[in-house]
């Protein structure tokens, strides 16, 4: 239960964290331009997927992925450095800043970089803290969360297919099969004003939480994704590496990257003044 040791030192819980991920070109792309990470210190996962020629959307992938991690990893440092107690919901907004500050970076190297003008990229984010997931995202990739057998989508994509699902113009697996699927409405490098969208869900022991990017999205029903993770014989580095396989398998028109999150029994810890 939550109390107080004594004055100065109070008793907080995160939850223990497996983590995987793969990434895979697909089967027509030339070049895979989506980039993944994950920190199992700090509860950290992220996903982009890259838009633009030449090299571009690999280095807005990269850019957005690296600066993420590493501003957030700095900020989380310095707390525990300075045994500060952060406040629960201030953690959806110290991820966000760090992709508003991403955004600024690959808006200004596509701006000073001729072969890299016009590039691009999707991110999502997911931040394991106390009994909380806070996420980020902008763009087409997504975040979806497995509970207890059923898969549920906690992400919103912004593309235009979506937009017309909202509408009631088309259905989901028609968007699934639309000519303006990979058509995007926000993502990172587009404009210094660009920011994501954040949220808050609870964390339960048990939970696997998926990000991914489009290349999977897109050749696998929300049906299909959950069955590849609906495998207790499996560890997570396998029922990841299985997801890339069906994609391809599915006809891997996209390049294709997961990361997965496992929540596990949860960690007494002491946040002391």
């Amino acid at each position: 239960m939550h109390g107080y040791w004594d004055c100065e030192c109070r008793m907080t819980f995160d939850f223990e964290l497996q983590f995987a991920s793969a990434s895979d070109g697909g089967r027509v792309r030339p070049q895979n331009q989506d980039y993944v990470a994950f920190d199992d210190a700090i509860g950290l996962a992220l996903l982009a997927d890259g838009m633009g020629g030449h090299k571009g959307g690999e280095v807005a992938s990269y850019i957005a992925v690296t600066r993420v991690l590493e501003g957030t990893r700095g900020c989380l440092t310095d707390f525990a450095e300075r045994k500060v107690d952060v406040p629960v919901r201030y953690y959806g907004h110290l991820l966000a800043d760090q992709v508003i500050r991403a955004n600024a970076v690959i808006c200004t190297a596509g701006r000073d970089h001729v072969q890299y003008e016009g590039m691009g990229t999707t991110l999502v984010g997911a931040l394991f803290r106390r009994q909380s997931v806070f996420l980020v995202n902008i763009g087409d990739s997504r975040i979806y969360r497995l509970r207890d057998g059923d898969l549920t989508r906690v992400t919103t994509d912004h593309s235009v297919v979506q937009a017309e699902i909202e509408s009631g113009i088309m259905s989901e697996e028609e968007a699934r099969r639309s000519a303006h699927r990979h058509l995007v409405t926000r993502a990172l490098g587009v404009s210094d004003t660009e920011s994501p969208d954040m949220d808050i869900v609870d964390a339960a022991p048990d939970d696997i939480y998926l990000l991914c990017s489009d290349g999977l999205s897109d050749m696998l029903s929300d049906e299909e994704i959950a069955i590849g993770l609906l495998d207790d014989a499996a560890n997570l580095q396998a029922r990841a590496d299985r997801l890339i396989d069906r994609a391809n398998r599915a006809g891997g028109r996209d390049n294709v990257s997961v990361v997965l999150a496992k929540v596990g029994p949860p960690v007494r810890k002491a946040l002391c003044a």
